[in-house]
């Protein structure tokens, strides 16, 4: 069996024990959305060219999957590192980057500037990060593809989450914030309003469109992430080692820790449930222009009809549409 071919077997595997996992707890039914192939695209159905955001709007403003349907739905963006690399890692990230003979990695510690920050002991700056230099912002050099899969039903709003999040509130006796609590990432809700009939949003400033959906996580089954390093204008895909390594030059935690708020409760056995409940959870913000693909199914005239969005014009900030199109690979 070749390496890929098990590979492969080993994710429908794992797949299939995830689905069976949801389906005991009834966050999906029978309904298998995720292997199918036989689909139309949305840009054939509506009779144009190539899919697109506006191909997106006008699918989901006349159909809408059943509650039981599956959607996957697959993105691209710049991956988030932080920019400071702390002098007293150097020597030992110099150790790995001469181990991966990566010339990215290599041209790093062997440059001027990794000298001279190391020899002064001062900290050195990620090339790969992504700064601001004279005003302008520059993205980070490390891509990232990524999906999920969700139950249509599965898909909630901000006030399915307050309202569960309410009830341990008033189940302790606690006071309720005005306005619930709002989401770190969720860049505190402003100036975002929904698409009439459609599960999308606009803001009023940047007319930016975004898919905006809260989740339980156990609901969600994630995809396969990678990354990809764009180096002098080449972009090819890291391996586990190089994004370890990547991520290793500047550390940064993402586990989620428990507000001010809640620290400051005096009762910390309600604390500790209001937070897990917060963190039970997921918040997703996708600008449409950074989706590359969507498989679901819709009814169409009392028939159920597969249906698939492939854009591949979608790319990374800092890169032009088109130049990231042979990475985008629906799995």
């Amino acid at each position: 069996m070749r390496r890929f071919d098990k590979k492969d077997n080993i994710r429908k595997a794992n797949l299939l024990a995830e689905q069976r996992h949801l389906q005991s707890k009834g966050l999906i039914s029978e309904n298998d959305e995720l292997n199918e192939v036989e689909r139309t695209s949305m840009s054939e159905f509506f009779g144009d060219v190539t899919d697109n955001v506006e191909t997106l709007l006008k699918m989901f403003s006349k159909y809408q999957p059943n509650n039981s349907w599956f959607m996957t739905v697959g993105y691209v963006n710049n991956a988030d590192l932080s920019v400071t690399v702390k002098n007293e890692d150097m020597p030992g990230l110099e150790d790995i980057a001469t181990k991966l003979n990566n010339p990215a990695f290599t041209n790093m510690i062997s440059s001027d500037d990794w000298s001279k920050s190391k020899g002064a002991g001062k900290n050195f700056k990620s090339p790969f990060a992504a700064k601001t230099e004279g005003g302008v912002k520059i993205p980070s050099k490390v891509y990232t593809t990524k999906s999920f899969t969700i139950q249509w039903g599965n898909i909630k709003n901000k006030a399915d989450k307050d309202a569960e999040v309410k009830s341990a509130y008033d189940k302790h006796g606690l006071q309720w914030p005005d306005g619930g609590e709002i989401d770190a990432n969720d860049k505190r809700g402003s100036g975002w309003e929904q698409i009439p009939g459609t599960p999308f949003q606009q803001h009023q400033g940047t007319e930016t469109k975004r898919l905006a959906i809260y989740a339980k996580k156990v609901g969600v089954k994630k995809g396969e992430t990678k990354y990809f390093l764009n180096y002098q204008g080449d972009i090819a895909e890291l391996t586990p080692e190089e994004v370890n390594f990547v991520f290793s030059l500047s550390p940064k935690s993402y586990d989620a820790k428990m507000p001010k708020r809640l620290l400051d409760v005096e009762n910390q056995e309600a604390a500790q449930e209001i937070f897990a409940l917060e963190n039970a959870y997921e918040f997703k913000s996708l600008d449409l222009s950074k989706i590359s693909y969507i498989r679901c199914t819709m009814q169409i005239d009392g028939q159920n009809k597969k249906f698939s969005y492939l854009n591949k014009n979608v790319a990374p900030a800092g890169l032009n549409p088109g130049e990231f199109a042979e990475f985008i690979n629906p799995n």
